[in-house]
């Protein structure tokens, strides 16, 4: 069931992808063959006007029009238009503000009317239609026409503009259809956090229901042996019994407040009780705590405290509960033997803790993961190391919450190295 609702899953995500992809390129191909009528739809329109200005134009003169088609389009933006005689300047610039009002080409445009000898412009002028973004124009080196004697040319600067600003209602879908996109991927990264999370919580249950199974097994067998009235004429052996149980217990307790820490993290009910600590008593609590629960010997931590001036300001509580998970890691991945270095010392106005160990390494691409909430290097499984995942989430949020700065390298196959600025 699991495998079939991976794959549907997938299914979902994939087919959304493909349908959000395809619904973006008919948008923007049908926003280009729009814009390419609106071109035509205005070349049309101003070569219409132009044709009337030109038959406006020789009616004043009291010239016969001749010409089947006085328009030339010489680029996108620009326009000439071949006249049969001279006309009065003035003349021009009123006709061509008349039809191109009367034909609603309402962008500014620039012309010039050139000598027919020379080829040279001996009159231009940039008109506004609208009022808006006249203060300041670029005047445009307009092209000369071999073709004709006669004739003036008209130049679009804004045409592009023009053309967009009457897709208006293109552009509020293109809009609409961003923010759909920018909806679904957002989505699609929740549903897949929420996928992580889940399966991860998952994973925890398992591990939290394991680990726990363990202790209770050992202490009820434990009981079991003392309950027998022949196990105390042997004090040696029920002394053993004892300390077991006691290891057990110490180990169960460890479990539960791993269980607590995720409670609080998840509430974000880190609350610290802030009190003047000896850094160096903090160490030497968790080392024999480690040995004392049978996790270690005591030759498998050195310590190495050089700090003068180990007082800090800081939760006892959490501080031994970060070191001792980072401890308790080190030690889980050192599967070949143990070997951890904490030393201590000051640099300027800080302490620096750092716990050093000569286990199986991080690889790079995990090392951006490992303070996440239920992660485990996939290494891990692979060495058949228990653990819930929280361990190092518990340690950055302590950090955090401290505004301490912790930093960890690691090589595979080297170790690890952890060091606490603070």
């Amino acid at each position: 069931m699991s495998f079939l609702r991976n794959i549907a899953s997938r299914s979902v995500f994939v087919f959304g992808i493909i349908s959000i992809s395809g619904i973006v390129v008919v948008q923007f191909y049908l926003i280009n063959q729009a814009f390419d009528l609106r071109e035509k739809q205005f070349n049309q329109t101003v070569q219409i006007a132009l044709r009337v200005v030109a038959e406006n134009l020789a009616v004043l003169s009291n010239v016969t029009f001749s010409l089947q088609n006085p328009v030339e389009q010489l680029s996108p933006n620009y326009y000439v238009v071949k006249l049969n005689n001279a006309v009065d300047i003035n003349l021009i610039e009123e006709n061509l503000k008349r039809e191109f009002t009367n034909f609603r080409i309402n962008t500014n445009f620039e012309y010039g009317i050139y000598d027919c000898y020379t080829d040279k412009m001996i009159y231009g002028n940039y008109v506004c239609m609208s009022s808006e973004n006249c203060m300041t124009v670029n005047r445009s080196k307009l092209q000369t026409f071999n073709g004709h004697d006669y004739y003036f040319g008209v130049y679009f600067p804004e045409k592009n503009a023009q053309i967009m600003k009457s897709m208006e209602l293109w552009g509020a879908a293109s809009i609409l259809l961003i923010v759909v996109v920018v909806f679904f991927v957002w989505t699609m990264f929740i549903i897949l956090r929420q996928k992580f999370l889940s399966e991860s919580q998952k994973d925890f249950m398992n591990n939290m229901a394991h680990e726990f199974k363990t202790p209770i097994t050992s202490i009820s067998i434990a009981s079991n042996v003392l309950t027998d009235p022949a196990i105390t004429q042997d004090l040696k052996r029920m002394n053993q019994y004892v300390d077991y149980i006691k290891k057990e217990s110490l180990r169960l307790n460890f479990l539960v407040e791993k269980v607590l820490q995720v409670t609080r993290i998840e509430r974000n009910d880190i609350s610290l009780d802030k009190q003047s600590v000896s850094l160096h008593s903090v160490i030497a609590e968790v080392v024999e705590k480690c040995t004392l629960n049978g996790m270690c010997k005591e030759s498998d931590i050195v310590t190495s405290l050089q700090a003068q001036n180990d007082m800090i300001n800081a939760d006892v509580l959490h501080l031994t509960n970060l070191i001792y998970n980072i401890v308790d890691n080190a030690i889980k991945y050192s599967p070949k033997g143990i070997s951890i270095t904490i030393s201590t010392h000051n640099h300027k106005h800080s302490v620096i803790l750092t716990i050093a160990d000569k286990g199986i390494g991080i690889e790079k691409q995990y090392l951006d993961k490992i303070f996440e909430r239920f992660y485990r290097v996939p290494t891990g499984n692979i060495h058949n190391v228990k653990g819930f995942g929280i361990g190092l989430n518990y340690v950055k949020h302590i950090v955090k919450a401290h505004k301490w700065n912790i930093d960890l390298k690691s090589e595979c196959g080297v170790g690890t190295i952890v060091t606490l600025s603070i």
